[in-house]
């Protein structure tokens, strides 16, 4: 397995298509989710008025926050993920290594789970005396990374267990909507606090 950015391109021109990815009702929900969060969070980021001694800290976090949301509601539309997954199928085929895929998935997932992993506990570092204040959209930045964990995962076993289904909807919906969810409260409560103060 070689680096070879000319085969990448390649690969990439021959999956990319241009399509919307939840083009339906529920698809549409999520991404009005993602986006009515990312503002709150913009607002959080923007006008509340943290307490001196971790100001920087929260500001900037909330600031990764709005990002983080921003990515997840273009991506919940562009569908990315499987753009770079075809591609990485399209890569293994041209360099003859697609039958040894699983053993290149499961490091990419496990790095991907370090990278995660590394990345919360420096926000909980990070937060370390504003944790409490902060801990719906922590909660809901983790619930959010681990479901990009199981998407990125799309073995087998994992994508059927996925696609069970409770109230209609299918569980990795349920985990979608549970992130969402706690960065909204997250930020209402961030901003009910900062009204407080005035």
């Amino acid at each position: 397995m070689s680096f070879d950015p000319a085969l990448i391109l390649s690969c990439l021109r021959e999956v990319w298509v241009w399509r919307l990815g939840d083009n339906h009702l529920l698809g549409w929900s999520l991404t009005a989710g993602y986006g009515a969060a990312a503002v709150l969070a913009g607002v959080v980021a923007a006008r509340a008025p943290f307490p001196g001694d971790t100001r920087l800290r929260e500001r900037v976090f909330w600031v990764l926050v709005t990002l983080f949301l921003l990515f997840l509601m273009v991506n919940k539309q562009l569908n990315l993920q499987t753009t770079f997954t075809g591609t990485g199928r399209c890569v293994a085929r041209a360099e003859g290594w697609y039958r040894a895929r699983r053993g290149v998935q499961e490091q990419f997932i496990l790095a991907m789970v370090w990278v995660l992993g590394t990345l919360g506990l420096i926000v909980l570092w990070w937060l370390r005396r504003a944790l409490v204040r902060n801990l719906f959209a922590v909660a809901g930045g983790a619930v959010l990374a681990g479901f990009i964990v199981i998407r990125a995962a799309s073995m087998h076993q994992m994508d059927s267990a996925l696609r069970t289904e409770f109230l209609s909807l299918r569980a990795h919906r349920w985990i979608e909507v549970a992130g969402i969810t706690l960065m909204l409260i997250g930020a209402v409560l961030a901003l009910r606090r900062a009204r407080r103060r005035r």
